[in-house]
């Protein structure tokens, strides 16, 4: 009786985990991805680096979007950190990275900074990087078509 009702139970929980789909997260089939913000030092400042990316459709091409935003006062002066996002095709094997230097702001848009990122089709690894002391985000996933 005690082992019928402990295989009954670990039936409905192996049933209850393959509904939910757990264990099984892929890559991104969203449109976009996006990073957590990234806190960094700048270069007399500190600041969040804020990124996503999206698919450009057909062609194997992810748009990207950069941006850092101050979080402490600079007295009217700039504050720099050069960012990178490093990305790997994992089906292809293919890699790059844009990197540029970005200028702390106080709003998102009105100074980041657009890019492409050409991948190919498959499913894309990228990773946000600094080149200043930073806390680490996680890596994200996504398909392109």
């Amino acid at each position: 009786m005690h082992i019928r009702r402990t295989a009954i139970g670990g039936t409905a929980v192996l049933a209850a985990v393959t509904a939910l789909g757990i264990g099984t997260a892929g890559p991104a089939t969203a449109a976009s991805a996006s990073f957590a913000t990234m806190t960094t030092m700048g270069s007399i400042c500190l600041g969040g680096v804020n990124s996503y990316v999206w698919n450009h459709g057909a062609g194997g091409v992810l748009g990207g979007q950069i941006a850092f935003d101050l979080w402490t006062p600079t007295l009217g002066q700039p504050c720099t950190v050069a960012v990178s996002v490093n990305w790997r095709n994992l089906d292809s094997g293919a890699n790059g990275a844009f990197t540029s230097v970005v200028t702390g702001n106080g709003s998102f848009e009105s100074r980041s900074q657009q890019f492409e990122l050409p991948t190919g089709p498959g499913r894309v690894s990228l990773s946000l990087t600094t080149d200043r002391p930073h806390i680490p985000v996680a890596d994200t996933e996504i398909s392109v078509p």
